[in-house]
């Protein structure tokens, strides 16, 4: 068995300054983050970090075009849709969203685990919460939205 632990939940603290013994000491761990630095994501891309260490980058609405080149980078993207989750059934994703491959985050969050490719995927993930109602800021991706094909 691999043992996981996700970092961060509430946070984007860069545990590989803040406290790179971790990775040394807990070899055997699989560690597991998401965030919104850029050149953070780009130096996992470029394998700069402890190996036991995996990142996914999170969409915020305003980074578009860094979501693109860490994708171009195989690195992989987190990008909340405005797909329903109703009756205990989940709504299919689009299929792409920029032109890049979307597979369902919600079926676990073990980003480490997630398909590789040529280039980086689309992590998809139905909004939740307050995100559902969100129509205007640009974090949650609607079918609408220039860029989604089913």
């Amino acid at each position: 068995m691999k043992l996981f632990c996700r970092l961060n939940i509430l946070s984007d603290i860069m545990w590989e300054r803040e406290n790179p013994r971790i990775f040394t000491e807990f070899p055997n761990i699989q560690f597991y983050d998401y965030t919104k630095h850029y050149l953070r994501m780009v130096r996992f891309c470029q394998k700069e970090l402890p190996k036991n260490l995996h990142l996914t980058f999170s969409w915020s609405g305003e980074n578009r075009d860094k979501c693109i080149d860490i994708l171009k980078r195989r690195g992989n993207v987190a990008v909340p849709f405005g797909v329903k989750y109703h009756g205990g059934v989940y709504k299919p994703l689009p299929k792409k969203f920029l032109g890049f491959k979307v597979i369902d985050g919600d079926m676990t969050d073990l980003r480490p685990l997630d398909e590789k490719g040529r280039n980086g995927r689309i992590v998809g993930l139905r909004a939740k919460g307050k995100a559902r109602k969100d129509f205007t800021s640009g974090f949650v991706v609607h079918t609408t939205d220039a860029g989604v094909s089913w």
